[in-house]
């Protein structure tokens, strides 16, 4: 602890809410110390960005560019395939499927981009009229 003077902005916390007393024991003495109720709430959900933060540091583009719109754009498309990840996995979970790998969650991604850009084939002409998938 530092000793400093913390201010708290929220938008999701009352006024009225007392702030909670927390006694701590320095150098023998007593000391109380009194911390927000937006303290708590922020530490109670502080998981899921955590969470998405660790996910992002793993696999990100790491695209770096002088252009900031470009760097924006890039962190934004890798922050959304992070989230894409955590919603499939708690799809799986919650239909009682395994959980893939987010490496392998990427490749499945890529593959399927992938062929949204690939040229379409151009169909054969088939003489006699007759198509036939079988060769005959």
């Amino acid at each position: 602890m530092t000793g400093k003077q913390l201010l708290c902005l929220s938008t999701n916390v009352l006024l009225s809410k007392v702030p909670h007393i927390v006694q701590r024991r320095k150098n023998g003495c007593n000391i109380h110390i009194e911390k927000p109720h937006a303290d708590d709430v922020y530490t109670a959900n502080m998981g899921g960005v955590d969470q998405a933060d660790q996910l992002h540091s793993f696999y990100s583009t790491g695209y770096s560019s002088r252009k900031w719109y470009r760097y924006i754009f890039w962190f934004l498309f890798s922050l959304s395939v992070c989230n894409g990840f955590i919603h499939e996995s708690i799809f799986h979970t919650s239909h009682g499927k395994r959980k893939c790998l987010m490496i392998s969650f990427i490749l499945d991604l890529e593959k399927k981009t992938n062929q949204w850009f690939q040229p379409k084939k151009k169909k054969a002409k088939v003489s006699g009229g007759s198509k036939s998938f079988c060769g005959s």
